[in-house]
């Protein structure tokens, strides 16, 4: 209509949309990279693709958050995780479903989320001296702390505030403790986390992920 200009969306909400969506992005693409992952692990412990399709099915029952908190389960507990579960299911104890809700009520119990850490180096995983046959793979604290007169290794709980601390092309997924009872610290200003020592999840290539977000905005 003559007279009547066009709107136009202001600079600081497209800039705030634009922040809003590769936040939803990264963590879609972290939540199905690492429910690949995942899937990958029940069926080295022998889970059918039945079951590993219920294990699906109940997990994407849940609401984004608690989905983390169930798939926060560091490498080195997996092998010990999976194994028993595989058991009592043999045995009838529980089914996948029930596995599930457990899984969930312990990470809502103690706090289990995910955490984001940047490193510049590849962190390898280790032999256990004492168990050749388990594998350590921890992130240790390396920055001393005022505040706690230690050294810390630091994360992040979401997209926007990951290379607040430093940049390199290795994203390493931790587990975040968030509840009460936790020797995590928290900085709820900027949404970071640190510990003395952080156990590793799963390690993607951070540049790749970048490219896939700028991919699906485009």
């Amino acid at each position: 209509m003559e007279g009547v200009k066009k709107s136009e969306t202001h600079p600081a909400i497209s800039e705030e949309i634009g922040e809003k969506s590769r936040e939803h992005l990264f963590r879609a693409l972290v939540m199905e990279k690492l429910l690949g992952e995942t899937e990958d692990a029940l069926r080295d412990h022998d889970f059918s693709d039945e079951e590993i399709d219920a294990f699906e099915r109940e997990l994407r029952a849940l609401p984004s958050e608690r989905i983390l908190g169930v798939l926060s389960i560091p490498y080195e507990l997996r092998k010990t995780i999976f194994s028993r579960a595989r058991e009592r299911i043999d045995l009838g104890k529980e089914d996948v479903a029930s596995w599930v809700r457990w899984l969930d009520a312990r990470a809502q119990e103690r706090g289990f989320t995910l955490g984001y850490h940047v490193s510049k180096t590849q962190i390898p995983r280790l032999r256990d001296q004492r168990d050749p046959d388990k594998e350590t793979w921890m992130i240790r604290g390396n920055e001393l702390d005022d505040r706690d007169d230690m050294k810390m290794a630091y994360y992040s709980l979401d997209y926007q505030n990951l290379f607040r601390k430093n940049r390199g092309m290795f994203l390493y997924l931790v587990r975040a403790e968030i509840g009460d009872e936790t020797a995590h610290k928290r900085d709820i200003k900027n949404n970071w986390g640190r510990a003395n020592m952080l156990s590793v999840i799963a390690e993607f290539d951070l540049l790749d992920m970048e490219r896939q977000i700028d991919d699906l905005i485009r």
